[in-house]
């Protein structure tokens, strides 16, 4: 595995980590701090942590729907009609319970108009990201690492905020985060006592979370008169996580304060709040990545092949410069190559050309940036083909429904899908479509293609 980056951004400084992943542990190879780092290594595909205190949270009841966009849909409803706001949400979203009748969800959400209003991170930069999640969550991976079997209280300061996770394995139940006013000054005690206490008894009373284990980072760990007051009030061990829950290569000091960095390289894919056609982009970028080394290996054996071939006729050139007592021996011998009797480099250059043109036209280029589309719960056939001067796709979609809300939520996707892929140059020809509004279903056949 190469490198790994993770940028963590609160409301005054941006913190980077670059780590690199050692069987069971990650080596920290570099930190840095200061402002505009994400700008600088959004190319790195990097982890994204960013702080932001207003995250909703909401446990929302829907009927059992199968299809992951259908379920975010119908959310996304509930929420505007609990919230009364049209705001399209962000979200991660957690399964509580299901009955034959509903599923409930936790539902974590921050407005999508959010990224644009001062955060930092423009929409555009999630295209580049591994993943994107809040401060709460990178807490989380932290609190598993420690220990995952416990209800974790865990409590993380910077300069800018506390935030308070609470976690069980990989559920966050609860969390909290507070900005820090300017009258707190360097001293948090009191603030951080305060807010503490207030919401371990709203976790532990109110809610009725068992807490296990109290964890404090970050600012927080060094207060030494808030250890104390917490100590004589919770009813649980106080803790500090350290760099042993699984990195190496810093010192404790650094791994507090560029802890949200470190515990975002921890989390599954599950605590990624980028926008749905973007996640399932990646998920099928993934999976493609798997598959393509396989389909092309033909392709790699050919390339180095031909780089040992260049290469050797490299080595026999300058052998022919240093060696001029041999100089006509290695040239008869050169020159009996049947590959340079047919115009020397440029063998290699047609050679090349043609590997490039059979790149270009190859149509498994044509699957990367379709591939959320065919990934649609319901792609009964699809096949590649090359044409003249472009590659096409082939595909037909037949899927049943539970309603016919389900069914028209799923067409208006699966277009709007391919309206996106149209802005990207792919066009698309809808060559028969049939709906059957009485028993639910519906049936697509269509054709994509690319100029090449």
């Amino acid at each position: 595995m190469g490198e790994i980056v993770s940028v963590y951004i609160s409301k005054s400084f941006e913190r980077v980590v670059f780590l690199k992943k050692e069987r069971n542990r990650y080596r920290i190879l570099l930190l840095d701090k200061g402002t505009g780092l994400l700008k600088e290594h959004i190319e790195e595909e990097p982890y994204i942590t960013l702080l932001y205190t207003d995250m909703i949270q909401e446990v929302v009841d829907i009927p059992p729907v199968k299809d992951e966009e259908t379920r975010e849909l119908l959310i996304k409803k509930k929420l505007s009609e609990r919230l009364g706001t049209q705001e399209d949400y962000l979200l991660v979203i957690r399964e509580v319970e299901e009955s034959p009748e509903t599923k409930s969800f936790r539902v974590f959400g921050i407005p999508k108009g959010a990224l644009s209003e001062g955060s930092g991170i423009p929409e555009s930069a999630l295209v580049n990201s591994s993943l994107f999640t809040l401060t709460p969550f990178s807490l989380m991976g932290i609190s598993k690492a420690v220990e995952g079997g416990l209800s974790i209280f865990h409590a993380y300061a910077d300069e800018s905020a506390i935030t308070i996770t609470v976690s069980q394995g990989e559920e966050v139940l609860y969390t909290r985060s507070i900005l820090i006013p300017p009258y707190a000054g360097d001293d948090l005690t009191d603030f951080a006592y305060e807010n503490l206490n207030m919401t371990y008894m709203f976790v532990a009373q109110r809610s009725n979370i068992p807490v296990d284990l109290v964890l404090l980072s970050g600012r927080l760990c060094q207060d030494a008169e808030l250890v104390d007051s917490l100590g004589q009030f919770v009813s649980c061990p106080i803790a500090v996580p350290t760099s042993g829950a699984g990195f190496k290569g810093i010192d404790e000091i650094s791994f507090h304060e560029y802890l949200p960095c470190l515990g975002a390289v921890l989390l599954k894919e599950d605590y990624d709040f980028s926008p749905r056609p973007l996640k399932d982009r990646r998920n099928f970028k993934r999976t493609l990545n798997k598959l393509i080394p396989l389909t092309a290996l033909g392709a790699v054996l050919s390339l180095l092949l031909l780089a040992y071939e260049v290469y050797s006729l490299k080595v026999k050139q300058a052998e022919m410069e240093k060696i001029k007592d041999m100089v006509e021996l290695q040239a008869r011998s050169f020159f009996h190559n049947p590959l340079i009797r047919e115009g020397g480099l440029e063998y290699f250059l047609r050679y090349a050309r043609l590997i490039e043109k059979s790149r270009r036209e190859n149509p498994l280029t044509l699957l990367e940036e379709v591939g959320p589309l065919i990934s649609f719960d319901g792609t009964k056939l699809f096949a590649l083909k090359r044409g003249k001067g472009a590659v096409n796709l082939y595909m037909e979609v037949e899927k049943s429904f539970e309603s016919t809300l389900e069914l028209t939520l799923f067409r208006e996707r699966f277009f709007r899908r391919l309206e996106e892929l149209k802005k990207r140059g792919i066009s698309y020809r809808v060559e028969r479509e049939e709906k059957d509004l009485n028993k639910n279903s519906l049936y697509l056949r269509l054709t994509l293609e690319k100029k090449v």
